[in-house]
């Protein structure tokens, strides 16, 4: 059995479509996806304050901003 010229072309257009389709869906949900070492900043950020003493946040602040820059994360205050 052959398929005809336009079927095959209609195939060709749904299959990429599919495929364009598939590929945007995955970038959209990796684009969302939080960085787990920026995550891992703000973690060790609040386990730093959770055990800093007095006026201690500001040695955790600037921890925290030095963590985001060197995983180039967004720029965001804790």
């Amino acid at each position: 059995m052959k398929i005809s010229t336009p079927e095959r072309r209609n195939r060709s257009s749904r299959l990429s479509l599919v495929a364009m389709l598939a590929f945007a869906f995955a970038a959209s949900f990796s684009a969302t996806a939080v960085e787990p070492d920026c995550e891992d900043c703000k973690i060790t950020y609040l386990v730093c304050l959770r055990n800093a003493p007095p006026l201690g946040h500001l040695v955790c602040s600037i921890q925290y901003s030095q963590c985001l820059a060197a995983h180039n994360c967004p720029a965001s205050s804790p």
